[in-house]
């Protein structure tokens, strides 16, 4: 690009200065140049010595073959070649030219390189050598034996006979002797004539027929044992989980929930603490034991849970974080009603269930042509506040009667005097509960204000206990981490406790700590001056373990008498005010609550306090995990172990030791419940276990009751008589130690003038043997 001026312009150059619009601007091409550079040598040098240079002579080789021999067949051989019945030299067939500098060509053969082959062949044998041998056979042999029979005659006969009577006379006079007969006379009177071939349930008054049961379960007939007819499980909701707490429906026989914890150890537990772990109830029916019928949702894993004694359609919860939780369900949802359908229930069930789901959903099932059941799910319908709830996860739920009425600071009046006309219904519905965790607290809910709430579905009423106690040591004041509560109330009891009674009240309970221990306390406890109200009456450390106990239960048959499980024993504790025998008539209807009321109350209705139980078991060859007393039989126990296995105790038969022992499955029991006639058993992997039990767990001896009480009453009076026994003892301890005080120097000189006279005897007998007089002999020992 140039700047070009017109000539007008360049002539007025000199005398004015061009502008910048004056000026022309016009494109003029450039001449190129010689290229000049300075390192123009050093890099034709350098790009020269990259490239090679040939400096010798190429050598040509070129191989022909004869133009008959193409395309033919070609032999590879290392000999000589035949052509037309001729030997060829292999030279021939290949000609070589090698070019020499100047031109001249030099033929190369190639050589080929001769094999000899040598003919020669080898055979080894092993050398044969002809032997033989004879064996010559014995010719029979006769041989024969005889013998003569020898009698006796007439002498022999009568010597023989004198000399029996002889012996006889011997031995009776030997067995006649004073010091033989007092001797054979003591044994049989310490010894027992035991019958070996005697039956031992003959004693126990069974007939034949029981009989027949007893030996089918113990495996001697042809009928089974314990059997397990239903195993519930499943891939989605029970995987690595353990069954934490079962309960059958109310009035259904095929239907259970459980509830399930993570298998979580202390250390990731506290690695996920805080988090919410979101788990749900399940409800499993028999006729569909592939999946289960519905899940009960929570926000929290659930502890333990219980249906409402009396309105089967509300189930509360207790959650890890320590929170009580509430749902309300229908007879349809509980599966109740696909129980009495069957399967055209549950079809119809799933089609409904089809048709809310999405359009790819119901695409793919099309396509696929598969249908997949979904469980149903029913949320929560209401949760306590967390700042009123307990501490830390609640252990053990427990009903109060609907009779039960609970007024200010956990005081309880009894209504089941008072008619209600109007409401008659509502006098029959459970009210009130109470919970406690290991965090030492009794927190007694109002059941019927939350129920009403769900029922007008308030969504902003505030679920809060209505009265708490805190239980502490009364020698420390530390607080007690407990895991079972049992009100008194809610027992089987000789006689229901009232308010006005001296010894007892509505608001007592049983409680077990998480060191072995069994509490006995009031919630509706009164200070008394500038004193604490006392909610521990007496703390029984007995069977004290160091370790929680896993079971407390009162028997649905024997009066007054609860169950206490721990790691390693099991005890009986009875909390009667007299004898077993004598709590309660036997013609006594155990349902009917009008006998309950109108019968007259004992002298003695409870023992101030509990020392020790009436029975404690031997300990097992595994650790105990749970236990349950049997609904339909007083005298029998079942105790679940960690091995897997279960022990079933039969005091009707032997006490020492369990009658049998099932194994329910390789996995740690966890809990286990009864049913009408079923037995459920949860397991540390998820797995929830149906046992059927046999006629003879299911049905006793006729005179059982009689025999478990004749038991029982033998404990009791040897519990009774221990303090006399001991304060007997004592007094004559006491009576012992003042005789010896006071006589002392009797007693010695007493002792002092026997060995005087022992000493003047044996020194006359010595003076008599030697013939010296007694004066001689004084004066030699003066």
């Amino acid at each position: 690009m140039a700047c070009w001026s017109p000539p007008e312009l360049r002539a007025n150059k000199a005398q004015k200065e061009l502008t910048f619009h004056e000026k022309i601007l016009k494109d003029i091409p450039l001449t190129a140049g010689h290229w000049i550079s300075a390192t123009h040598d050093e890099t034709d040098s350098e790009i020269r010595g990259t490239m090679l240079a040939q400096k010798h002579p190429v050598a040509r080789y070129i191989a022909t073959k004869p133009a008959s021999q193409l395309g033919g067949p070609t032999r590879f051989s290392s000999g000589e070649l035949l052509r037309n019945g001729k030997h060829l030299d292999p030279s021939s067939l290949l000609s070589e030219k090698k070019v020499v500098g100047d031109g001249a060509r030099e033929s190369l053969r190639p050589s080929v390189v001769q094999r000899t082959v040598v003919e020669h062949s080898m055979q080894a044998c092993p050398p044969g050598i002809s032997s033989g041998t004879q064996t010559l056979r014995f010719g029979p042999v006769n041989a024969c034996s005889q013998y003569e029979a020898q009698g006796s005659g007439p002498t022999t006969k009568a010597h023989s006979v004198g000399a029996g009577n002889s012996l006889k006379a011997s031995l009776r006079d030997f067995l006649e002797k004073p010091e033989i007969s007092f001797a054979i006379e003591e044994a049989l009177q310490q010894n027992e004539t035991i019958d070996v071939f005697a039956r031992d349930f003959d004693k126990l008054g069974v007939d034949e027929t029981r009989m027949a049961m007893l030996d089918a379960s113990l495996g001697s007939g042809t009928e089974a044992g314990i059997t397990e007819c239903r195993n519930f499980h499943d891939v989605a909701y029970t995987k690595n989980k353990r069954v934490e707490s079962i309960h059958w429906v109310p009035g259904e026989p095929d239907v259970i929930a459980a509830s399930y914890l993570e298998n979580l150890t202390y250390g990731q537990r506290l690695d996920t603490i805080g988090k919410p772990r979101p788990s749900c109830v399940l409800l499993w029916s028999f006729h569909d034991p592939l999946a289960p019928h519905a899940a009960l949702l929570s926000p929290n894993e659930v502890v333990t849970f219980s249906f409402c004694p009396t309105d089967r359609r509300f189930v509360v919860g207790a959650l890890i974080t320590g929170q009580m939780v509430l749902w309300r369900v229908t007879d349809q949802e509980l599966g109740l009603s696909a129980a009495k359908r069957g399967k055209v229930a549950r079809k119809k069930r799933d089609k409904d269930g089809s048709k809310e789901e999405g359009g790819k959903s119901e695409k793919k099932k099309k396509s696929t042509g598969t249908k997949t059941r979904s469980v149903l799910q029913i949320k929560h319908k209401l949760v306590s506040t967390i700042d009123d709830s307990h501490k830390r996860a609640c252990r053990s739920i427990a009903w109060l009667p609907h009779w039960v009425d609970v007024e200010r600071k956990g005081k309880c009046v009894d209504r089941r005097e008072k008619k209600l006309d109007d409401d008659d219904d509502a006098s029959e519905k459970a009210k009130f509960f109470v919970t406690i965790a290991g965090d030492g607290q009794v927190l007694l809910w109002d059941f019927q204000s939350a129920r009403d709430a769900v029922v007008r579905g308030e969504h902003d009423f505030t679920w809060r206990p209505i009265h708490s106690i805190q239980l502490q040591r009364q020698d420390s004041g530390t607080e007690m981490g407990c895991t079972h509560i049992l009100p008194l109330v809610s027992m089987n009891l000789t006689h229901k406790p009232q308010e006005d009674h001296e010894s007892v009240s509505l608001s007592n309970f049983f409680a077990t700590t998480e060191e072995g221990e069994l509490i006995y306390g009031d919630w509706a406890a009164k200070a008394s001056g500038d004193k604490k109200p006392e909610f521990v009456k007496s703390l029984c450390d007995a069977n004290k373990t160091f370790r929680p106990l896993l079971q407390l239960s009162d028997s649905d048959r024997i009066r007054d008498l609860m169950l206490v499980v721990s790691d390693w024993e099991f005890a009986l504790w009875y909390i009667g005010g007299a004898a077993p025998s004598l709590a309660r008539p036997d013609t006594a209807d155990p349902d009917d609550e009008e006998d309950e009321v109108d019968s007259p109350r004992p002298d003695k209705f409870m023992p101030a306090q509990i020392h020790e139980p009436l029975f404690r078991s031997t300990a097992p060859n595994s650790y105990f995990a749970c236990g349950a007393c049997s609904p339909s039989r007083p005298a029998v126990l079942y105790l679940g172990r960690v091995d897997g296995g279960m022990d079933v105790w039969d005091f009707t038969d032997q006490s020492h030791q369990p009658l049998m022992s099932h194994p329910v499955t390789a996995a740690a029991l966890t809990t286990m419940t009864f049913g009408k006639s079923l037995l459920a058993v949860g397991d540390d992997h998820g797995h929830l276990h149906i046992l059927k039990l046999p006629v003879n767990l299911i049905c006793g001896p006729e005179r059982e009751d009689e025999i478990i009480r004749q038991v029982l009453d033998r404990e009791y009076h040897r519990i009774e008589g221990e303090p006399a026994r001991s304060t007997t003892l004592e007094a004559l301890k006491q009576q012992t130690e003042k005789t010896l005080a006071a006589g002392d120097e009797e007693i010695v000189q007493q002792e002092d003038s026997v060995i005087d006279e022992e000493y003047r005897k044996t020194l006359a007998e010595f003076c008599e043997a030697t013939g010296m007089s007694l004066s001689a002999s004084d004066a030699a020992l003066m």
